[in-house]
This record gives C-alpha cells, sequence and structure tokens, in this order.
C-alpha cells in the first residue's frame, strides 16, 4: 500500500502549511509473524493509528489487545478466527478483504490467515493505548 502522511498546520502568519513526513519504517512483530508500525499518535487521548502487513500464505497466531481496536484492510484476502477468551480453538470466522473494517472490543481473542496471493495489509486505530 503506498501512504503518505501530510501534516496540516497554521503557520506564524496563520497561513496554512503542509508538512509531509517519512513514515516510520514497518518492524517485524516475530511472534506473530507480523510487519507493524504506529503512524501518529495523540498521547492526550491515548489513541494511536498503525499500520500492518501479513505476508502471503502466513497464519497469525490467537492475540488479544488490551483496547478497543478498528482495522481496515486496505488489501489482501483470507479469513480472521475468533476465538474463545481462554481458548485458542477458532469458534466462528470472518472472510476479509479490501474494504472489510472490524471493530474490535478490548481482549477480543483473534488470529488471521492469508489466504491470498497478496500481503494482508491494514490501517488501524488503537482507541486505549
Amino acid at each position: 500500500m503506498d501512504l503518505a502522511l501530510y501534516t496540516i498546520e497554521d503557520g506564524a502568519d496563520q497561513a496554512p502549511r503542509v508538512t509531509q513526513s517519512a513514515l516510520p519504517p514497518l518492524e517485524v512483530i516475530a511472534d506473530l509473524h507480523v510487519f507493524y508500525a504506529p503512524l501518529l499518535s495523540i498521547e492526550s487521548k491515548g489513541v494511536t493509528l498503525a499500520r500492518g502487513r501479513v505476508e502471503p500464505g502466513v497464519e497469525v497466531p490467537p492475540h488479544a489487545a488490551g483496547s478497543r481496536y478498528i482495522a481496515l484492510v486496505v488489501s489482501g484476502t483470507g479469513l480472521l478466527t475468533l476465538m474463545r477468551a481462554t481458548v485458542d480453538v477458532p469458534e466462528t470466522s470472518l472472510a476479509y478483504q479490501p474494504g472489510t473494517l472490524i471493530d474490535f472490543p478490548p481482549n477480543a481473542r483473534h488470529g488471521w490467515i492469508n489466504t491470498g496471493p497478496e500481503p494482508l495489509e491494514w490501517i488501524g486505530l488503537d482507541l486505549g493505548a
């Protein structure tokens, strides 16, 4: 996915100005087989916008976040598996594709299976980091 990050600010003369920032590189979260990077944070609100990627054919093991997380799939196809809180056996699954928007409540145990030929890529909003 091609992303560009722009910040709009008021200059000293009150005229708006636009600044492009370099995106942070994706870093591997080894135990999840995920590449991930925060894009920007609003610390006072506990909100972080991030991006992630899972390579084709990779299965992300069950995991959960302690806060609400919203993910927008921008590329890739496969299955999101959902588990009970204490058992890592899929209870149900959801097929994802570009345009799928998923709202995870805190502590929702889930995994990803990228069954398609291209990377699974998403933009995520962590509401309570």
